[in-house]
């Protein structure tokens, strides 16, 4: 039923274009967890926005990965768009595989689960003791309705300064788990 529990919180400094950071993002995706009936879990799989100043970065990360289902991914904002596509898109150089996501469409689920109250389906579990910058960035976008042509369309905003990493994590792993 998709009931989710988050099971760390790692912010990564540095500098996409540096070897450092992305050697500790191996690391950090080798990572395993001890479930007390289902044994060893790895990760099952991870995106990666390639949007920005370092798509070729993220493409040189992700490519040798894909087998390990470590995902290049670009958020796109449009009303009705799928959350995972049939197929990637291929980036214009090297062509590699690049997955056009419905940022919108996987932010109204996300959103939409942490609304829930009670444990089940859809539910997202969070530990006690989590830092408070993360329910901050986790709140940080909020849905608006505009109206274009007479039509309602929606919207996410944040603030100028307000950081989101957390909100778009959770929605790169709804992404990964489609």
């Amino acid at each position: 039923g998709e009931e989710s529990w988050s099971l760390d919180w790692i912010r990564i400094n540095g500098d996409p274009s540096a070897p450092q950071l992305w050697a500790e993002l191996e690391t950090v995706l080798a990572r395993t967890w001890r479930h007390p009936k289902a044994g060893t879990l790895p990760i099952a799989a991870a995106c990666i926005d390639s949007g920005g100043h370092f798509t070729a970065r993220v493409l040189d990360f992700t490519t040798p990965r894909h087998h390990r289902r470590v995902y290049a991914i670009k958020g796109a904002s449009r009303a009705g768009l799928a959350a995972w596509p049939h197929r990637p898109s291929m980036s214009k150089h090297g062509k590699r595989p690049v997955y056009l996501i419905g940022a919108d469409t996987l932010k109204e689920l996300v959103f939409t689960r942490l609304g829930k109250t009670e444990a089940g389906p859809g539910f997202s579990h969070v530990p006690m003791g989590r830092d408070s910058a993360w329910f901050s960035e986790m709140t940080a976008e909020k849905p608006y309705t505009k109206y274009s042509k007479g039509r309602a369309l929606r919207e996410w905003k944040k603030k100028a300064a307000a950081r989101n990493e957390a909100f778009d994590c959770r929605v790169y792993a709804a992404a990964a788990l489609e």
